[in-house]
């Protein structure tokens, strides 16, 4: 319910998306506001902080917990307790699943962003009822629960086993990871196209160059 009425403002915000358009064919004039001496040590001081307890410290700890047998506070004993055992035995149990974790890293986001991009271009630049009906069907996959999915891709892959035998593979943990990362890219690849004026495409298009070229040539860069 809640997913549904977002998607029925989302949808509202998009008629007027006009309003967003940052990168166009003509020359805008850019307004810099200029920030006095104490503005800049204060963003600056805010940007160290935020940086500081959401990045470095945690880092810092992760890394602090590896070479400890067990998680301690910083102390002489701590130090003396140091080893790297921890890193010696990840590198020994990691060896024979390397190849199956980086097949997974480079086919997700590579998928995902490939199909989410195909999606946005036909959600941002058709009027169409359909592409309002792919949209909305993309954003509503996010109200389904992990569990659920994950079980409706076991059960289609066994449906089809005989003829595309991917169960049991990795490959359907990605198709699985996949799913579940389109509307998240979906998103964030839409909210850029809309800044882009659809009079540069209109150009590129009169100009005698493809589709396909256009999309790769000025909507992705």
């Amino acid at each position: 319910l809640i997913i549904g009425i977002l998607m029925v403002l989302y949808l509202a915000a998009m008629r007027r998306a006009k309003r967003n358009i940052l990168v166009t064919g003509k020359p805008a004039q850019q307004l810099r506001i200029p920030l006095s001496r104490k503005a800049q040590v204060g963003a600056w001081a805010f940007i160290s902080i935020y940086l500081l307890l959401t990045i470095v410290l945690p880092v810092l700890s992760l890394l602090w917990s590896s070479v400890l047998p067990y998680f301690q506070a910083p102390s002489p004993a701590a130090f003396a307790a140091m080893n790297f055992d921890a890193y010696r035995q990840a590198f020994l149990e990691i060896a024979p699943i390397l190849g199956n974790t980086l097949a997974v890293v480079v086919a997700v986001p590579t998928l995902a962003v490939v199909i989410a991009a195909c999606t946005a271009l036909v959600v941002t630049r058709t009027k169409s009822r359909a592409g309002k009906i792919l949209d909305g069907g993309i954003m509503i996959s996010v109200a389904i629960p992990a569990i659920v999915g994950t079980v409706s891709f076991l059960y289609i892959a066994l449906l089809i086993y005989k003829i595309v035998p991917i169960y049991t593979t990795i490959w359907i943990l990605v198709l699985a990871i996949v799913a579940r990362q389109i509307p998240w890219a979906n998103r964030t690849i839409s909210s850029s196209m809309v800044q882009i004026a659809p009079e540069l495409e209109e150009a590129a298009s009169t100009s005698g160059i493809s589709r396909g070229r256009i999309f790769g040539s000025v909507v992705i860069p």
